[in-house]
């Protein structure tokens, strides 16, 4: 499964009260960042990560408006990159994000 597909189902499935869309969003994170560690391997090319945050930041984006279009519009478009600036340590990746 494509990882907008996986974070589309999430959103579909999640009981749209605080709690379910706080482990809705929380899925949501766990699965972006399983796609990054799978994607980015034992890589330590800046390039070829930052193409692989690139490509979770845009199946994450396809996804919201993929909700968005449903009336399951809870998650923020900009969720994935909020969640990158607010690591210190990925915070130099949100810069290159698109």
């Amino acid at each position: 499964m494509f990882l907008d597909d996986e974070i589309y189902n999430i959103g579909i499935e999640a009981q749209l009260t605080k709690k379910g869309i706080e482990d809705a969003v929380l899925k949501i994170h766990n699965a972006c960042f399983q796609a990054l560690t799978k994607q980015i391997g034992n890589s330590n090319d800046s390039t070829h990560m930052i193409k692989c945050f690139n490509r979770v930041n845009n199946s994450y984006k396809l996804a919201v408006k993929r909700l968005k279009k449903v009336n399951r519009g809870f998650i923020i478009p900009e969720g994935f990159r909020n969640w990158i600036e607010a690591d210190i340590e990925l915070k130099v990746i949100a810069r290159y994000l698109k």
